[in-house]
């Protein structure tokens, strides 16, 4: 199957994460209530909480905190360890993945790291 991430920055006041997250819960797939009754948990990179975060069966949603529309600029730690989390062969996100808890939000999946444009064209 396809992981889908959806992501928002709680500072964000043209794309609220409280609308998003709301869209995501109402979102009509066959998990849907599996995904309601799954607790946020924190989304933490290196021990610190980056924001809360919700994944069942490769849907995940994800509040960053401190970030406004643009996330990456915003928070790019977090932004960098969601990407690597999402991309991850043994991602917690994946359909079927460990469900997300604290001690596996503290520990994202490895992944080969990211590859800067002069490294894909050359």
């Amino acid at each position: 199957g396809v992981s889908v991430l959806a992501y928002n920055g709680d500072t964000d006041y043209v794309c609220d994460w409280i609308g998003g997250k709301r869209w995501v819960e109402e979102l009509d797939w066959p998990h849907r209530a599996a995904w309601a009754a799954t607790r946020d948990v924190p989304f933490l990179v290196d021990g610190v909480a980056h924001g809360m975060e919700r994944s069942k069966e490769g849907l995940t949603f994800l509040q960053v905190y401190n970030a406004g529309h643009l996330v990456p600029m915003d928070q790019p730690e977090a932004s960098l360890a969601m990407l690597r989390e999402l991309l991850s062969p043994r991602s917690r996100w994946a359909a079927g993945g460990a469900a997300a808890t604290s001690a596996t939000a503290a520990t994202p999946a490895a992944a080969p790291p990211l590859l800067g444009l002069g490294q894909l064209v050359s």
